[in-house]
């Protein structure tokens, strides 16, 4: 766990664990300020340099893993630690969590994927993994001819621009999402609470893997207070729930 060191008002040193995020002070800076200046004159700022400026104007800050949040005047300044005894002015918070990596994000929310929320299905991964409702797949006659045949209903790679890489049996939550035919005329229903019942282990399903960059990246911005939603593509859908089990035939019914 990285461990950063912040100059605190009793001119003492505090130990911050990562997304600690713990504010200090209320009093506004001084009208005669350094803090301004600082901002002015270089992007990078040597860290005892700024720690003694937020330490003498008593200024609210929090600590974010390598990233340094300071109030000043109603407004956050983000810094970065670059590792090189500096730190560097962010000039675009929203843009630094949109590029961050999704390993990167997740080390700093301390957080495994399936913890994270995600909106579309309305609990987090793990919890629909465990306690699963009923989900829709549309197909064709052809298909379904198939399916009857061999009695299991399996897989297939993503057919979209942003889902290729993804398998499985690509279903939805939501009976009516796929009703317009786009993917066939044959709705079925599978009983994902039988299969989950029968089966005895958590189930082996995901989200559309955009969707879940996209929950993770909204997580962060919510973490360090940043008002922020990311637009996801057209051809994928929050309410998507990719099955990676061959599913029997008994816990698959007609619908339509």
């Amino acid at each position: 766990m990285r461990i950063f060191k912040i100059a605190q008002i009793n001119h003492e040193q505090q130990e911050f664990p990562l997304l600690d995020g713990i504010p200090i002070n209320k009093s506004p800076a001084l009208p005669n300020d350094k803090f301004k200046e600082l901002l002015s004159e270089n992007e990078y700022i040597p860290k005892n340099e700024l720690k003694n400026v937020i330490q003498k104007q008593e200024l609210n800050f929090e600590v974010f893993a390598n990233l340094l949040k300071v109030s000043y005047n109603d407004q956050d300044y983000w810094f970065e630690d670059d590792d090189d005894g500096d730190y560097e002015l962010v000039k675009d918070i929203q843009q630094w969590i949109y590029d961050i990596s999704i390993s990167d994000a997740l080390d700093i929310l301390q957080l495994k994927e399936e913890d994270i929320y995600a909106d579309g299905v309305g609990k987090t991964l793990k919890d629909f993994r465990n306690n699963p409702q009923n989900v829709f797949h549309w197909t064709t006659e052809d298909k379904w001819e198939d399916i009857q045949k061999h009695g299991v209903l399996i897989g297939s790679s993503g057919t979209g621009i942003n889902n290729h890489s993804a398998y499985g049996i690509f279903t939805s939550i939501d009976a009516d999402e796929y009703s317009g035919g786009s993917y066939g005329n044959v709705c079925l229903e599978i009983n994902l609470k039988e299969f989950h019942r029968d089966y005895g282990e958590s189930l082996n399903i995901h989200i559309e893997p955009e969707m879940m960059e996209r929950s993770i990246r909204e997580t962060l911005a919510d973490k360090m207070g940043v008002m922020e939603s990311f637009e996801g593509s057209y051809d994928v859908s929050p309410q998507t729930i990719i099955v990676n089990h061959e599913i029997p035939l008994r816990y698959v019914q007609r619908i339509d």
